[in-house]
Order: C-alpha cells, then structure tokens, then sequence
C-alpha cells in the first residue's frame, strides 16, 4: 500500500495544476511543499520547499507529524552541508542564504539546534567549555542543554532531566571556584561576566526541575540565582540590559502574578508555575496595582530585541498572559495567534505549541462565555454579538 502510494504521489501530472486556493492553502500547502520536495528536480527547489513546509503553521495533529517529517528531511540535508559533503544538494544549500536569506534565517538556526542535540555530547561540550582560561563562557552549550530538557518525547526526557542535573553541580562548583580569591586564570572583568552568564543559567535549569520534582531546593536555589544575577546588573548597564535576563525576570513575575488555568499542567518542564501559595498572595493584591504591574510587565516584554536564547512562542503566551481577554479581545486575540503560527522545529517549540494551543482553546471559550452572558445587552441580537465579541479581528478589520 505505501509503494503504491508512493508510486501515485510521483506522477508529475498530479501537481501540475494545483491550485492555491483558501482552503488549499490554509489546510494541505505543508503536505504539498513535502510532495514537491520529493518530485522537485532541481536540489535548490528541493531546500526550498522543504523549508517552506516547515514555515508552515502547526495547527492541528496531522500538522504536527508532516512537521515533524519535514523537520526531519531537512535536518538531513543541513547534516550532509554542516558535515562538509560534495554532493549536489550541498552545494544548493550553501547558496540558500542569496536565493532566499529571510527564510534561511528563520530556519537554519534550528536546525543547527537539532544537528547538536542529535550528535553532541553536551556534558562533554560543557566541562571544556568550563575548563578555558582568560575565557567568557560561550552560552549555546547552555541553551542546548536547557531546550533539549523542554521535551515532550518520553523516551529522552529522562537522560535530558539528568544533563540539566549534571550541568547544574559542574556550574556550582564553577561559582566556587570563580570567587576563590587565588584563582588567577581570568580578569576581574571576565569573572564577574562569567558570574552573570551562569547565574542566568542556574534560573533556567533550576526552574525546569522546580516543576519536576518534590525537592523544594531547586526552588531555593532557583530564588538565590534569581537574586545573584539582580544584584550583578546592579552595578552594570550591560547586564541590566541583557534582554535573556529581563526576560527571565519578566516570565517570572508573569509566572507569580498571573496563575494558571485549574487545567493546565502545573508540572510542564520549563513551566515555573512553582508554588501555589501564590494565589492567597494574589487576592489580597489590590487590582489597580496589579493592573500596573502587568502594564510594567508587558512593556518589558514588548522591548526585548534579541531572541537567541528566548523561545519565540513562549515570548507570545507570556503577552497574552498579561491582556485581559474580555477587555482587550484584539491584542489579546493577536498575541494568541502569533504563538500558534510561530515555526515549530525543536523540542522546545513542540512543547510551547502545545500549550498555545490549549490557551487558544481557552481564550474561545472565554469569548463564547462572553457572548452568553451579553445577550440581554444585545437584545438577543446574534448577528451583533458575532461582530463585536465573536468574529476574527482579521475580518472585522477587512
């Protein structure tokens, strides 16, 4: 049955007169460019659907294994090119970036990503980094270990949740030795620098096991980073503007403030929903402050400018966790869908599109509950309760 599919799927008459029409577009364009893939003659057509696949938005279960088969095809391809070999389609690639920069830029990165997730010893990779002298800590080692944690395979979120673990003591015992006053091997400058990049990371992975495990000392330890590093950006404008630390500074507070749905998963791995004592916290807060608190929060979130280590989809939730939904629909409703849309490769956007989606789910059930409760204001009117509370703001604003 799947030669005969295959068989069927190469014909090249079938494709020739596909019409990108709404509905094509909007429901089979990932499966096309796939098929187009396969068929292309040409290897520069081939890199270029294939990554156009990926572009595509993942928005429903057979969305996500297409993905994921695309995601795989050209991590192949970025294998064969990043390994140095001859071939044709290598070759092709490495003129991607003049035929199409926007979409090289957008992809390749990720795959770069996977490519070491894949064939890297990131414990390895980690001590040698830690091991340079006169050196500041190149952080992509650090991310590697971080996303690679933020999983949804079963099958390697135990091995991940023990590099984040063996990551963590290597770390302490680098802070040790960077504040031992004999140590010689780097400048003033580069200690305190180093400090800074670690404690940052000791948030991150602290966090990630803070909403996997019953030890309460990584939320402890999770607290004491979180403070090292505010009281380093004290004295430096650099580390005050550093955007991965006012983003983890900002997630944490949207964390506090805004609690989650009684649904959601409490335990997501980089999640940091870490005590529910926050909500006796919460009612006492007085509205208006809190109001002020979420304006701060946003604003800080709206001006980071660079994303090398922020996870994009995760940047659009925590805005939208910030909106009221019934009283700012169309922000609201934008922040949502841009999260959803957002290209998903790694193990970390699989996972952040999932919970997009469930606050998608949400955020409609939010509008229906709105529209019910507003139908004396409307008289009973439904098509005036479409427009104002229901419809897409894409087509109210056509």
């Amino acid at each position: 049955m799947k030669t005969k599919l295959e068989n069927w799927l190469e014909k090249k008459t079938l494709w020739e007169h596909f019409n990108d029409d709404i509905l094509e577009w909007d429901y089979m364009s990932l499966y096309k460019f796939l098929v187009f893939f396969y068929n292309s003659p040409q290897d520069m057509h081939k890199i270029i659907n294939i990554y156009k696949a990926i572009e595509k938005p993942v928005l429903s279960t057979e969305d996500r294994l297409l993905n994921y088969k695309a995601t795989e095809l050209a991590l192949g391809v970025y294998t064969l090119w990043f390994e140095r070999n001859k071939s044709p389609i290598c070759i092709a690639f490495s003129n991607l970036n003049n035929i199409d920069p926007q979409l090289e830029r957008k992809i390749t990165p990720k795959l770069h990503i996977l490519y070491y997730l894949k064939n890297k010893d990131l414990k390895k990779n980690l001590e040698d980094e830690l091991s340079l002298n006169y050196h500041i800590i190149e952080e992509d080692v650090l991310h590697l270990i971080v996303t690679a944690a933020l999983d949804i395979d079963s099958e390697m979120y135990q091995k991940n949740i023990e590099n984040v673990k063996y990551a963590i003591k290597l770390l302490n015992s680098f802070v040790a030795h960077l504040k031992n006053k004999d140590t010689t091997k780097y400048t003033k400058e580069q200690r305190t620098e180093n400090l800074f990049i670690v404690y940052k990371w000791l948030i991150e992975m602290n966090g990630i096991l803070s909403n996997n495990s019953q030890d309460q000392n990584y939320q402890k330890k999770f607290i004491e980073a979180l403070k090292n590093a505010a009281n380093l950006s004290l004295n430096s404008n650099n580390f005050k503007n550093d955007d991965h630390f006012k983003y983890l500074k900002a997630k944490r507070k949207n964390k506090i403030l805004l609690l989650p749905y009684d649904w959601e998963v409490s335990t997501r791995p980089g999640g940091w929903f870490l005590r529910k004592a926050n909500k006796i916290k919460l009612k006492f807060k007085n509205c208006c402050v809190l109001g002020d608190i979420k304006c701060d929060m946003y604003s800080k979130l709206f001006c980071i400018q660079r994303f090398k280590y922020i996870n994009r989809i995760e940047l659009q939730i925590l805005k939208f966790r910030c909106k009221e939904p019934r009283k700012e629909f169309v922000e609201t409703y934008d922040f949502i869908i841009k999260a959803i849309t957002e290209i998903v490769i790694t193990p970390e956007d699989r996972l952040k599109n999932l919970e997009a989606h469930e606050l998608f789910t949400v955020f409609l059930m939010d509008r229906n509950e709105s529209a019910i409760d507003s139908m004396e204001k409307y008289n009973n009117d439904i098509s005036a309760i479409y427009k104002d509370l229901l419809m897409d703001p894409e087509l109210c604003c056509k």
